[in-house]
């Protein structure tokens, strides 16, 4: 009988543990759910700002009141964004916002949150059956929260984005995490073996580059590696998709400084690439000026899908400005009216920030507002029909 009183007393002790356990469980849940409530209300509103349905514009999120201060600012941005673009073609219709799971890293009576978010902003309209139905983006942020009050508000959003990166559409003067650009990009070890291709094999195909671009705008494709600053990386991903041949000397490691070189070797134990490749200014020396026969002329007056767009718009410290380095880099993937040959009809995508068929003419105001000198330079794929 001893024995079994024992054991029914270990038996309690071990169901106290499992309830508190299974509590503790659902309190983090309940947490969780709670913190994601409030980041996705953030989120949501940011996004509806910048469409043309008042209606639909979502609730704000709770926040601390030196964030309101931020967030007002942001939304007056918004609403100037709303009013340029309303009945133009390029006028957004509305926001529909999916969030990832957030990672959150609770401390004292706050919380930091790392969280994924995707969006899609709709164009009111189409004007040919050749036009995108919508921009999307891909960010990730990184939320504190204070929860001092026994309710989430949020402190302070900043996106997870490096230096010479595009803030998305309805962000404007939110804070960047600055991580290195593509300036840092360093030399990649040299790979045990590598295939000379020649550089015969045009005309290439735009529309597989654009295909490509579209299809991998906002993940990334596990046969490449990924750099922090992936603008020129997945540029470089297109193009080949689209035909142009890599080309490696001297053979069979190559010369990864060589601006007449362009190759990406991803073996299973290390990358080997060249700089072209990676780069954005390095890329366009090989586009323009070193690649046998030349793969690329700037023409803007002729640019079409899969035809590329170079800009420089930051200084060596990340501040705004031209200096001949050119900083970004973008593939042209839809247009609003087919055959049109004039750039404010055509949507760009890119990486970093991870972006579908923005219209060009947005990114080109945005990058103005941001500082009137810049410079953006159009490439015209020769032998591309």
């Amino acid at each position: 009988m001893r024995n079994l009183s024992k054991r029914a007393g270990v038996f309690a002790a071990t169901s106290v543990v499992l309830a508190a356990s299974v509590a503790g469980n659902a309190s983090a849940a309940t947490a969780e759910d709670a913190v994601s409530r409030v980041i996705e209300q953030y989120v949501q509103a940011r996004a509806d700002d910048v469409t043309n349905a008042p209606a639909a514009r979502s609730a704000g999120a709770a926040m601390t009141a030196g964030f309101k201060v931020q967030a007002a600012v942001e939304a007056r941005e918004g609403q100037a964004f709303r009013q340029r673009w309303a009945g133009s073609l390029w006028e957004y219709g509305k926001a529909v916002v999916t969030m990832g799971k957030p990672v959150v890293q609770k401390h004292g009576t706050g919380a930091t949150v790392k969280i994924e978010e995707r969006t899609d902003l709709y164009f009111a309209r189409r004007a040919s059956a050749s036009m995108p139905e919508k921009t999307s983006y891909r960010v990730d942020h990184v939320i504190e929260l204070t929860g001092a009050a026994g309710t989430w508000e949020i402190a302070s959003d900043t996106l997870d984005l490096p230096i010479g990166s595009v803030n998305p559409l309805p962000y404007f003067t939110t804070a960047r995490t600055g991580g290195p650009g593509e300036r840092q990009v360093t030399t990649a070890a040299k790979t045990e073996a590598a295939q000379v291709n020649s550089v015969a094999g045009a005309p290439y195909n735009r529309q597989a580059m654009a295909d490509y671009a579209k299809r991998w705008a906002l993940d990334r494709n596990s046969a490449y590696p990924s750099f922090g600053n992936d603008c020129t990386n997945f540029v470089s991903q297109a193009m080949s998709a689209g035909g142009w041949l890599h080309v490696v000397n001297p053979g069979p490691f190559g010369n990864p400084t060589d601006k007449g070189n362009w190759y990406m070797r991803y073996l299973s134990t290390h990358a080997g690439y060249s700089q072209t490749w990676s780069v954005a200014d390095m890329f366009r020396y090989f586009a323009i000026d070193n690649s046998t026969p030349r793969r690329v002329t700037l023409n803007g007056n002729h640019s079409r899908r899969g035809d590329v767009i170079w800009a420089d718009w930051d200084l060596a410290n990340g501040s705004p400005g031209v200096d001949g380095h050119w900083d970004h880099v973008m593939i042209i993937t839809g247009d609003a009216y087919p055959n049109v040959d004039d750039w404010i009809t055509k949507t760009v995508s890119y990486h970093t920030t991870d972006t579908r068929d923005v219209p060009l003419q947005q990114v080109w105001e945005k990058s103005m507002k941001r500082s009137p000198n810049f410079g953006f330079y159009f490439g015209y794929l020769i032998d591309a029909p």
